[in-house]
């Protein structure tokens, strides 16, 4: 059929022939919820989360993910977590546990002593005398069935170290004002911070009341299982997929569940580029037939 009806999308198209990108690759893991407020440059509220020792014992933030707002949906893996941290930079915490809770914040799964990575950010958007700003990384394997958990649920991290450690070392949430992404704010679940049930932050930290006060835990969620041009999550790269790209065509500020296959913060002609030569595949590489 002549390509007359969509003149814009027919000729970007047709342009590909004249480019030569090179292929993403299959296999990474696909960024599916961004928390990371602008606040991690200008943390002036940082929520105390991180300590687990005999000091603190019950100390956790939660923060929530709605996946109906995500491709894919309960059908992804959950694969990793990334967070934004301050800590003491003479100390860092030997393992890392998780927890993910329900819409009604009833606990579905714990992980604990897990092994975790952290990078200094440099230059750090926060310098303090005691405290260095940081990223966090756990790698799930295997992968977490996001069905297990649900369409909409929360999920937190703590550190577990030896012993208490004078200093600063918490996670950073964002600064009071930002916008929220998810239904709720951040809760928290911590006798030492007033809070022996689960509860809205807000009203814990700073006497701040609840209204109008917006706290969360600075985290990002990655999924496994999909590959860069499957942006529906269904395991193929087809004409959904193309659909969902060419909707997001000149959007900035995108991610890669709109089509930013290059991570470059937009989705451009490159990004079509990259899912054309991954056209009619499946995950893993092979023809999807």
């Amino acid at each position: 059929m002549p390509c007359r009806f969509r003149i814009t999308a027919c000729g970007l198209i047709a342009l590909l022939a004249l480019f030569a990108w090179p292929a993403v690759a299959f296999g990474d893991d696909l960024l599916v919820w961004d928390n990371f407020p602008a606040g991690i440059q200008d943390a002036t509220f940082n929520m105390s989360s991180e300590r687990n020792t005999q000091v603190v014992e019950s100390t956790w933030v939660v923060d929530d993910v709605d996946l109906a707002q995500v491709p894919g949906g309960t059908e992804l893996r959950i694969s990793r977590l990334d967070w934004i941290g301050a800590r003491n930079p003479d100390y860092a915490y030997a393992k890392a546990d998780v927890i993910f809770l329900d819409s009604q914040l009833h606990t579905i799964l714990t992980l604990t002593d897990l092994d975790y990575t952290l990078t200094d950010l440099n230059p750090d958007p926060n310098p303090a005398p005691l405290a260095q700003t940081y990223q966090g990384r756990i790698d799930f394997d295997p992968p977490i069935p996001a069905e297990q958990l649900g369409e909409h649920f929360y999920v937190g991290v703590r550190l577990v170290g030896a012993g208490y450690q004078q200093g600063r070392n918490c996670f950073v949430a964002s600064s009071v004002g930002q916008t929220l992404r998810g239904r709720t704010e951040g809760y928290t679940l911590a006798a030492v911070f007033g809070a022996p049930y689960w509860r809205p932050a807000s009203d814990v930290w700073y006497g701040a009341p609840a209204p109008g006060i917006e706290f969360e835990f600075a985290f990002r969620l990655y999924a496994a299982g999909t590959c860069a041009g499957d942006l529906t999550g269904d395991g193929l790269v087809n004409l959904d997929d193309l659909s969902v790209l060419l909707q997001h065509y000149g959007q900035t500020g995108a991610t890669s569940a709109d089509g930013d296959l290059d991570g470059d913060g937009d989705v451009d002609l490159q990004d079509l580029s990259n899912l054309m030569e991954l056209y009619g595949s499946q995950c893993g590489g092979s023809p999807a037939g």
